[in-house]
């Protein structure tokens, strides 16, 4: 039974630290890419094909729309579970106060990481559909 313990506390913090990275990841990438895609946006906004450049904002504003809903609703839980977290510590015996929470802790972020699938993907479509109207919209206006 310990081996067996052991091995889903190995488990489970492994997928910890890769999510975590992921997150990281995740974060710098859609932060840096919103920019880039605005600094280009307004480059070729007045020269580009109005349709394209309309389906281009529109893709990325649907797309910036799922990941701000998504961290809301991931803000959302962070706040309950610390507030859950919060009343469990006055109740735990000091003794087992950092271990316990810090389990808890570990286990509840591998569980919040599953959300992150269904929100990155529709926003990570939407977003590269954007990109590429809007760089069809760029080579439009450097090459006219």
């Amino acid at each position: 039974m310990a081996e067996e313990e052991t091995n889903i506390e190995a488990w489970v913090k492994a997928h910890h630290d890769i999510f975590a990275e992921i997150n990281d990841y995740n974060t710098k990438v859609i932060s840096f890419g919103f920019v880039a895609f605005f600094a280009m946006a307004a480059f070729v906004q007045e020269s580009a094909p109005e349709n394209a450049f309309i389906l281009a904002m529109a893709s990325m504003s649907v797309a910036i729309a799922i990941f701000v809903f998504y961290e809301v609703l991931r803000i959302y839980y962070i706040n309950k579970y610390a507030s859950n977290t919060a009343k469990a510590i006055e109740k735990l015996p000091d003794d087992n106060l950092l271990r316990s929470v810090h389990e808890t802790k570990v286990i509840w972020d591998v569980r919040l990481q599953k959300w992150n699938a269904a929100f990155f993907l529709p926003s990570l479509i939407f977003g590269m559909i954007a990109v590429a109207l809007l760089f069809y919209c760029y080579w439009a206006v450097l090459l006219c």
